[in-house]
C-alpha cells in the first residue's frame, strides 16, 4: 500500500475530516468559555472598582449559569457536596438547585 492506493488515500482524509471537526468543536467550546470568564471577570473588576465588590463565589456560580446547563450540573455537584468545598460556595451553588436559567432543548 502507498500513498497513490485510492484506499488509503480515503482513509486519510476521512481522518483528517474527524480530527478538523473534532479540533473545531473543541475550538468553539474553548472560546465559549473564554469569553464567558472574560466577561465575568471584567465585571467583577468593575464592580470592585466601583466600591461594590462581589464576592468569589457569586462571581463563579454566574459564569457556570452562563456556560450552560453541563456547568449547572456541577454546580448542583458543589452544592451538595459540603464536605469537598467551602461553605461559602456550597451556600451559593444551593441556587443552583431550584432557581437556575431555563434553557431550551435545543441549547441542550
Amino acid at each position: 500500500m502507498t500513498w497513490r492506493d485510492p484506499i488509503v488515500v480515503a482513509v486519510a482524509v476521512g481522518l483528517l475530516l474527524v480530527i478538523a471537526v473534532a479540533v473545531s468543536r473543541t475550538g468553539r467550546r474553548v472560546a465559549a468559555t473564554g469569553w464567558v470568564v472574560v466577561k465575568r471577570l471584567t465585571a467583577a473588576v468593575v464592580a470592585l472598582l466601583g466600591g461594590r465588590p462581589t464576592p468569589a463565589p457569586v462571581v463563579v456560580r454566574r459564569s457556570f449559569e452562563d456556560l450552560g446547563p453541563t456547568y449547572i450540573k456541577l454546580g448542583q455537584l458543589i452544592a451538595s457536596s459540603q464536605g469537598l468545598f467551602p461553605e461559602a460556595y456550597c451556600t451559593e451553588f444551593r441556587k443552583c438547585l431550584d432557581r437556575c436559567l431555563l434553557y431550551t432543548s435545543r441549547c441542550v
